[in-house]
């Protein structure tokens, strides 16, 4: 027999489960949403203070919201979440991290524990800095 009753709670059931899950996923858009705005606030506001302290508004941008909230790519995010950051890490921290490069993956190759491996290795990475 068909038991209308224990359907029509399991339909309620599924339904309350739906509404909550998205309910919670609105709850996390909102949290998003309200760290996202607060980072452009204060970022907004070292730029105007930067424009008052004399620096041309060219170099004061700090953050650039569209490109943040409606990215082609997750580098557009990286890039334009902190642009003073990511121009001081490109520039400053990639030329001496790439000059430790051969060092590291050296030192990274004989840490490995299978001699094997490293017989393979070694090679590896002085010929993937040999530039061509």
């Amino acid at each position: 027999m068909y038991n209308s009753k224990v359907s029509d709670e399991y339909l309620m059931l599924s339904c309350k489960e739906t509404f909550f899950s998205y309910f919670r996923w609105l709850i996390a858009y909102r949290d998003a949403l309200s760290f996202r705005t607060s980072h452009y606030f204060v970022s907004y506001i070292a730029s105007a203070l930067l424009v008052l302290g004399g620096f041309p508004l060219s170099s004061s941008t700090i953050v650039k919201p569209l490109y943040i909230e409606f990215p082609r790519s997750l580098v557009q995010v990286v890039i334009f979440w902190n642009i003073p950051m990511h121009y001081w890490l490109k520039t400053c921290m990639c030329k001496i991290i790439s000059e430790f490069k051969i060092i590291l993956t050296m030192i990274k190759n004989f840490v490995t524990k299978h001699w094997r491996l490293k017989m393979k290795l070694i090679p590896v990475s002085f010929s993937r800095h040999i530039p061509s």
